[in-house]
């Protein structure tokens, strides 16, 4: 990735980021809400050159963790950073992250020590770091052969629930429905109106045999629709699937994007 394509895949992720409900100061929301595995994969990489990344990814995963869509996210995890993954897997201690750690066994450690991140620092070497760190922290450096000094789970810096949840419909609809494959077909067919099995597996990067299996599920249950053009959602689903967001209390127009601190508590600072 030459510096052109990595400053531009940096502005993406941080837009990203505020978008699914994250501070950082002068940068607007991205338009369109990004699929967290997708995001997740890119900022394991971008963050490496933006330690504040790491730490409000790490904020993120231990708030909202289970939105992320387990088998998804592994089919990411060839376009990642796979220690920088296992290495959030291992900080993370929430239950709403517990799941999260299942892709720890998917992710093999450097095979030769690096510092986590890649900007310049004098004072301290990858030979005496492991002598100035903690004996947790000096633990996972050598897991995952990823060498650094500290690391923050930063969750005073996201939202919490409720208003992440209004201005992001697909992870609203994982809140209710589950961070599932079902959701993610509904999800899909909601944006695309009609598709296929094979056309859905290619998008969701699944198995082509577990969505026809979903999709017959979904049909037999009454929520979808078999045509001669492919499946579609049934009328009444869809107006449901659309509602979901009503739930969450819309904001008007002229409210700002994102509210003010004093309308929405976070939560404090974890380390």
């Amino acid at each position: 990735m030459n510096e052109a394509e990595l400053k531009t895949l940096t502005d993406s992720v941080f837009e990203d980021w505020v978008r699914v409900g994250v501070r950082f100061s002068g940068t607007q929301p991205a338009a369109i809400e990004p699929l967290m595995e997708k995001l997740i994969a890119q900022t394991s990489i971008v963050c490496r050159y933006w330690p504040q990344l790491f730490d409000i990814m790490a904020g993120w995963v231990q708030m909202h963790g289970d939105l992320i869509n387990i088998p998804l996210m592994y089919k990411y995890l060839p376009e990642s950073d796979r220690a920088v993954i296992g290495l959030l897997s291992d900080i993370t201690n929430s239950k709403e992250a517990a799941k999260f750690k299942q892709l720890t066994k998917y992710c093999p450690p450097k095979k030769m020590p690096e510092m986590l991140f890649l900007e310049p620092k004098e004072y301290f070497t990858l030979e005496n770091i492991i002598y100035i760190v903690p004996p947790d922290t000096a633990k996972l450096c050598k897991k995952w052969n990823l060498y650094y000094l500290s690391l923050n789970i930063k969750t005073n810096a996201t939202f919490l629930r409720e208003a992440i949840l209004e201005h992001n419909p697909n992870l609203a609809r994982r809140a209710m429905l589950g961070a599932n494959m079902k959701t993610e077909i509904l999800n899909y067919l909601l944006s695309k109106k009609i598709s296929s099995p094979a056309e859905i597996a290619d998008v969701v990067r699944h198995r082509l045999e577990k969505i026809t299996d979903e999709v017959n599920i979904l049909v037999a249950d009454g929520f979808l629709t078999k045509t001669e053009n492919g499946i579609t959602l049934t009328p009444s689903f869809t107006e449901y699937l659309h509602s979901v967001n009503n739930v969450f209390t819309p904001s008007p127009p002229e409210r700002d994007f994102w509210p003010k601190r004093r309308e929405h508590q976070v939560l404090a600072c974890q380390s």
